[in-house]
């Protein structure tokens, strides 16, 4: 049977499957729970591994929603994006979406949140500021640049945008747990301890707030409130106590996951200019851990005559990072013997001694380091370690301090300096440091694994467990990590976890080794570590005798875990929902949260929460997720269930949800008839009459639609949404005048109402009003510049009204930014042949059939060029040409009648130069 990592493929085509297999494989996705990130990560695993790529990052983008610090899930997520095409192909659809339409708030949204699941944070930022233009008061977006920003680092920055939404919701649990979650990461914790605690007053449910505040009163010394928190979090949401065992497609493997992504997230730097060619492939290599390769591309870089002194310092650092000290050693001899003032290079010499055991002379070279350059804090922090092998206990703790004062952000050297306190005994310090860490990186596994062995030698063993849960989740492959969790779930009675997690730790590295100190390397265009020979050590192996073979009994581990194993205990009973049970799932709605909300409406519903009011929201959930066949399904399901009841406002709720469905899947007959049965009993339920509507329009009753949208407007006359479907209708039914009406109505109550605007002024163009048709396109160009649709109407208006010139300058300004925008350059061509200018008309049409042989439009005017040149037979071959590409078109006919006409006058031409009969 093989392994469930050993399926996964770099790009798997779509299969064949039969509809039962599909609906059956994506019925999962209904079956897990919604609030668990490791069981949406491990079926976007398994979709992938089917060849269901789009279904597989929906679900790895689920688990980051619910998680977004889980680190596999991310890398999943990036193989997803770049290995199989998928990314490129959805940036393109969502660019070209904007290009048409630069207020398509959903397709902006969608490209931010792929920048931001790609790693590319600024784009994100500026994609979701774009979107916030439109509506400064979505609350929505504004949680999502806090998100995103927060991502990037940007503590301070996050914090506005959380603030700001704070201002608009002062009574959200979930604003007020970001807020504090934010505060703690910052290590703010009498802030953090004020607004997590709010966030529990506003909704007791809030696991996450119950989660944070467990760290929060632990780093306060308030030990029973901690363990006290932690429990609460972990009975509300028991995913905090497991560890479970998520899927990989690159099988935990760094150089896998390149391999698989490219460099298309951490893309590998390389000095410039072709005369270092080699080098440069070297150094990709390096970067990918592909040592043995990267060698190889360093001595033919030597061979080739390529800065011997740049790439002898690879070849030393690549040694270096294998093992092999002794022959780095000699090749920073000789660099030093060029260069006996760089830092950087006397650092890394200490480093090899370091390796070999010569702590003299390693805290030699360290110090030569340090008088070259008093400010290089990777020599203060291995000065730190070789003082501490040495026993110098003061100065190791000196030489720590001075690295992490030169760089804060200097995980290794805080972790150091916690390693070093946690020896001691020190634990409140140990802890001081680890925390420091994070402030630097919030998802340092390192860090985390420091913080879960301070909490297991106090004894703290739930808090230890979440620490190192979160050290696994930031590096799976960190086998330390999971041996110590391995420990802390056996302490707390999870064998089954503990075996577990122990396997996996002897599969990364089958020797328990205790922590390690990490000695600092400044590798060329990036920062590497080696760890420290365990010097301290009371007993240990020397590299040149280490153990020759090791073998373990796996059905013995799994023994002694069953006979350790309690019986099982009784299930826990579920906590009973609260009378406003779906509080904060209605929280998680308002904020755009969709995931979130699902995972807390699965929650209370299996505690016991009304059925229908779970199906109602997740139907909500699902139609805001385009998802419309899943939330048809919700919406009949909760009809089923109020079958017995007399109709009331979940009725009408689930009735006219059930007809938006339908109409979006395009059932307009069904649509109408399920929004009729709401407005029997519910007449003015005016979202009911929204949709009821648009699927009158939709089937073509343009004076039934005319009807409900009046109504609706009656009972909201401020809605200009609903005074524009009101002019659409009125124009779909011949009533200009109403129209005209309607849509000046919705423009005065919201000016930059674009589409308004614009169907209003293409209703002024068809009624020869076409200065005003053009004020109309002038205006949404003020809040949309370069719209391509206002772009259009302008010039169509102004070529209308005799200005051809004036047409010109606003498509060629829009064609500068978007050269091959076909209906621009089409009327480009048109207005271009209106001024006689036919060569430049020519270009323009013969532009946009490079791209599309077929475009009927393109070729009919060609011919109408040709024959402007009286080529009467090259303008007869277009015009055909265009009745191929399209019969029915509106081309066609005009085109037909063009050749008869060209024909006939091709024959009067022949008859008039035909020699004389005698």
């Amino acid at each position: 049977m093989p392994d469930a990592q050993d399926l996964a493929h770099p790009v798997q085509p779509r299969p064949a499957f039969s509809d039962r297999d599909l609906r059956i494989l994506r019925g999962f996705a209904q079956r897990i729970d919604a609030a668990d990130a490791g069981a949406h990560n491990n079926l976007g695993v398994l979709y992938f591994n089917k060849g269901l790529q789009e279904e597989a990052i929906q679900q790895f983008q689920r688990a980051l929603a619910v998680d977004s610090k889980m680190v596999v899930a991310r890398r999943n997520l990036e193989i997803a994006y770049f290995a199989t095409g998928f990314y490129d192909r959805m940036i393109s659809e969502l660019r070209e979406r904007l290009r048409e339409d630069p207020g398509d708030a959903e397709a902006r949204t969608r490209l931010a949140q792929a920048y931001l699941n790609s790693g590319d944070h600024p784009g994100a930022v500026a994609e979701l500021k774009r979107v916030l233009a439109q509506d400064p008061d979505d609350l929505g977006v504004l949680i999502q640049l806090g998100q995103a920003e927060k991502a990037a680092g940007s503590f301070e920055a996050a914090m506005t945008w959380f603030q700001r939404a704070l201002e608009h919701d002062p009574d959200s649990a979930v604003l007020h747990f970001y807020l504090g979650e934010l505060y703690y990461n910052r290590g703010l914790n009498d802030e953090a301890l004020r607004e997590l605690t709010r966030a529990v007053e506003l909704n007791p449910d809030l696991a996450d707030a119950h989660h944070v505040l467990a760290f929060v009163w632990g780093d306060m010394q308030e030990m029973e409130k901690a363990g006290a928190a932690s429990r609460r979090a972990v009975q509300l949401n028991p995913h905090f106590a497991r560890a479970q065992a998520n899927l990989s497609l690159d099988r935990y493997s760094a150089a896998r996951y390149q391999e698989l992504v490219g460099g298309r997230v951490r893309r590998p730097e390389s000095a410039p200019g072709e005369k270092l060619a080699h080098y440069n492939l070297g150094i990709a290599f390096r970067q990918k851990g592909l040592y043995d390769e990267a060698l190889h591309e360093f001595a033919r870089a030597l061979e080739r005559g390529e800065e011997p002194a740049l790439v002898r310092q690879a070849m030393a650092e690549v040694d270096l990072l294998q093992g092999k000290a002794a022959q780095a050693l000699d090749l920073y001899d000789r660099l030093l013997a060029e260069d006996e003032r760089s830092p950087k290079l006397w650092n890394e010499r200490g480093v090899c001694l370091h390796q070999t055991g010569d702590v003299d002379g390693a805290e030699q070279s360290y110090r030569r380091a340090i008088d070259s350059d008093a400010g290089y804090a990777l020599a203060w922090n291995n000065l730190g370690v070789v003082r501490l092998h040495r026993g110098d206990d003061a100065g190791s703790d000196e030489a720590f301090a001075q690295a992490v004062t030169l760089r804060p952000q200097f995980v290794d050297a805080w972790c150091n300096r916690g390693l070093m306190y946690l020896r001691r005994g020190r634990h409140g310090a140990a802890l001081d440091a680890f925390r420091a860490a994070l402030r630097a990186s919030p998802d340092a596994a390192s860090a985390w694994n420091g913080i879960g062995a301070v909490l297991m030698e106090t004894r703290r063993y739930e808090e230890a467990r979440n620490a190192f849960v979160r050290s696994v989740e930031a590096d799976p492959d960190f086998a330390e990590a999971r041996y110590n969790l391995s420990f802390v779930l056996s302490n707390l009675g999870d064998f089954e976890g503990a075996l577990r997690e122990t396997k996996r730790a002897l599969e990364l590295n089958p020797y328990y080794t205790t922590p390690r100190y990490k000695l600092a390397i400044d590798v060329q265009f990036e920062y590497a570590e080696v760890l420290a020979p365990e010097l301290d050590a009371a007993e240990r192996i020397s590299g040149d005798h280490g153990v020759d073979s090791f073998t373990f009994d796996d059905q013995a581990l799994d023994q002694i875990f069953a006979e350790l194993a309690p019986a099982p205990a009784a299930a826990a009973a579920p906590t009973p929902p609260a009378a406003d049970a779906f509080a904060l799932a209605e929280d998680y709605l308002s904020k755009g949260l969709l995931d979130r909300a699902l995972g807390e409406i699965r929650r209370v519903a299996v505690a016991g929460a009304d059925p229908v009011q779970a199906a109602l929201l997740t139907a909500q959930i699902f139609l805001r997720q385009g998802l419309d066949g899943e939330a048809l399904e919700r919406f009949d399901s909760a009809i089923a269930r109020l079958e017995a009841q007399p109709w009331g406002a979940d009725h009408s709720r689930a009735w006219s949800g059930r007809a938006r469905a339908l109409q979006r899947l395009g059932r307009l007959a069904e649509a109408r008839e399920s929004a009729e049965a709401v407005r029997h009993h519910d007449p003015d339920r005016v979202d009911n009459l929204q949709v009821l509507g648009e699927a009158l329009l939709g089937e073509g009753d343009a004076v039934g639609a005319v009807r409900v949208f009046s109504h609706a407007v009656q009972l909201t006359p401020k809605d200009a949404g609903l005074l524009r479907n009101l002019g659409r209708a009125a124009q779909a039914a011949g009533k200009a005048d109403d129209a005209e009406r309607a849509l000046r109505l919705a423009i005065r109550l919201d000016p930059d109402f674009v589409a308004a605007r614009l169907e209003l002024g293409r209703l002024y163009l068809e009624r020869g009003r076409n200065a005003d048709a053009a004020a109309e396109a002038r205006a949404a160009l003020e809040v949309l510049p370069a719209y391509s649709d206002a772009v259009e109407l302008l010039a169509t208006a102004l070529r209308a009204s005799g200005d051809s010139r004036g047409a010109v300058a606003p498509l060629v300004e829009l064609l500068a930014g978007d050269p091959y925008h076909f209906d621009a350059l089409l009327l480009l061509g048109q207005v271009l042949l209106d001024e006689g200018r036919r060569a430049d008309a020519r270009t323009a049409f013969t532009r946009i059939l490079r791209f599309d042989a077929r475009r009927a439009d393109a070729l009919f005017h060609l011919g109408v060029v040709a024959a402007a040149e009286r080529r009467f037979r090259e303008a007869i071959d277009h015009w055909r040409r265009a009745v191929d590409a399209d019969p029915a078109g509106p081309y066609a006919g005009p085109a037909r009648e063009n050749i008869d006409t060209a024909l006939d006058i091709a024959h009067v031409f022949q008859t008039a130069a035909a020699p004389a009969v005698p």
